[in-house]
Order: C-alpha cells, then structure tokens, then sequence
C-alpha cells in the first residue's frame, strides 16, 4: 500500500539513549538541559501489520557506530550539513 510507515520500533528519550552510550561504552557523559520541547511517539503498527519484523534495535546502532568509529570509517566532517548535501544524503531524511 501507499503512504508513510514510521520504522521506529523503540520510543526511547534522548536520555535514554545517553544512558545507553554510557553503559555500552563505560563513558561518561555529561546531560546538560535543552530546551528543545519536541517529543515524538511513533509507532510502527501499519508496518508490522505488513509482516515487516524489524532486525535490529538502537543498541546496534550504537554498536555499529562504535566499530565504525574506530575503524575511522566515520569522521567528525560527516555531521555537517554541507557534506550531507555533498554526498547525497540531504535527499534520503
């Protein structure tokens, strides 16, 4: 069918995430305040009703960033709007 179908299968805050990186890595993090008020719940039941089963979850994200971190595969440069525009990636957010 058409239309959009939301792939976020965990509603995790930020912190949460923080939380993760800091146990997975054994770092500390410092969480400062934001004030930032967005909040977003999403759900992926239209999808899941497709017969989709997700593989991975954000803790292998997180993992997958690491290793490719320290393969220096990812580089400070790659955050920055102008090198996103760059190789295309603007197109695909």
């Amino acid at each position: 069918k058409n239309g959009a179908y939301n792939a976020g299968f965990e509603n995790i805050s930020i912190l949460e995430i923080a939380k993760r990186i800091k146990k997975i890595t054994n770092t500390p993090i410092k969480v400062t305040f934001s004030n930032d008020p967005r909040s977003y719940k999403v759900s992926s039941e239209k999808l899941l009703k497709t017969g989709f089963k997700p593989k991975y979850d954000v803790n292998f994200a997180i993992n997958e960033i690491i290793k490719y971190y320290k393969k220096r595969k990812i580089k400070k440069s790659s955050y920055t709007v102008k090198y996103m525009k760059k190789k295309g990636l603007d197109k695909i957010i």
